[in-house]
């Protein structure tokens, strides 16, 4: 049985993501996971001598699964890999447009569905759904309770009521400005926590630089930072004249020089900070 799933990138956090669906998609696993010396998984090491990393190591018990490397230059196990590569390339891929990753994916599913896994295989002389049921009792079950799959981020939120995650802004409630949040990432969806209590979630925004709220996206964050930047220069530009008092030109150059490292380092501000200037 084929499964393929396409990612942006692909670090532990993905490689997590694709085994979890590949497993569900069996509907079971196998106790040996056989892998390609890859630094993904691999914390040092390679074939006898590898060392899986504590991460990945610590999801596969959750599935009762160990990962075991295979030899360096081993064309009689690394080809069986690397073929349904070719096989992706120059069947599912040639010629063929996708509109969002989303869209990728589940034409990947359909053509695994209804191309790879339903045709002969001269390899195997069946069809790989059928060696898949002769082989299905030997695959260990599911776990009742699967392990959860995603990133574990600590933001504060910012004084417009966002948080900054992979460039992109999403929206909490405003009385958690200034606040520090926990924020679980996973593969399509963010969820956001506060001292363990669910304040808000969103779906991820492929684009970068956006501002998402609770109704979608809202707009380019770069514009509007750039705007407000210039917006506070012609502020201090026009108050800070010598019929101004020193006084008045030392607070509104703090307030540029504040306002100008939070839009440019996304550093958060409290609102007491104008209140106390």
């Amino acid at each position: 049985m084929l499964f393929a799933a396409y990612y942006r990138q692909f670090r532990r956090f993905e490689a997590k993501c694709f085994l979890a669906d590949a497993f569900h998609y069996l509907n079971g696993t196998a106790k040996t996971c056989l892998i390609d010396n890859t630094s993904v998984v691999l914390a040092a090491g390679s074939c006898a001598n590898a060392q899986i990393s504590s991460e990945m190591a610590g999801f596969a018990r959750g599935y009762g699964v160990t990962f075991a490397a295979h030899r360096i230059n081993h064309p009689e196990r690394k080809g069986r890999v690397e073929r349904p590569f070719h096989y992706l390339e120059n069947n599912l891929l040639a010629g063929s447009t996708f509109s969002s990753l989303d869209d990728l994916n589940a034409s990947a599913s359909d053509w695994c569905n209804q191309m790879a896994n339903d045709k002969v295989k001269r390899s195997i002389e069946m069809f790989p759904k059928s060696a898949y049921l002769m082989e299905k009792p030997f695959l260990l079950a599911l776990p009742k309770v699967c392990p959860l799959v995603y990133e574990s981020l600590f933001r504060v939120a910012d004084t417009t009521g966002y948080v900054h995650v992979k460039r992109n802004r999403y929206s909490v409630p405003d009385r958690l400005e200034g606040k520090r949040l926990e924020v679980h990432h996973y593969f399509n969806e963010l969820k956001v926590y506060f001292r363990s209590e669910f304040v808000a979630t969103h779906q991820i925004c492929e684009k970068r630089d956006q501002r998402i709220a609770a109704g979608g996206v809202s707009g380019a964050e770069s514009s509007m930072g750039l705007q407000l930047r210039r917006l506070c220069f012609a502020v201090v530009i026009r108050f800070s004249t010598p019929t101004s008092t020193k006084r008045s030109r030392a607070c509104l150059g703090v307030v540029f020089m504040r306002w100008n490292a939070y839009y440019t380092l996304c550093a958060p501000i409290p609102r007491t900070f104008f209140t106390e200037l």
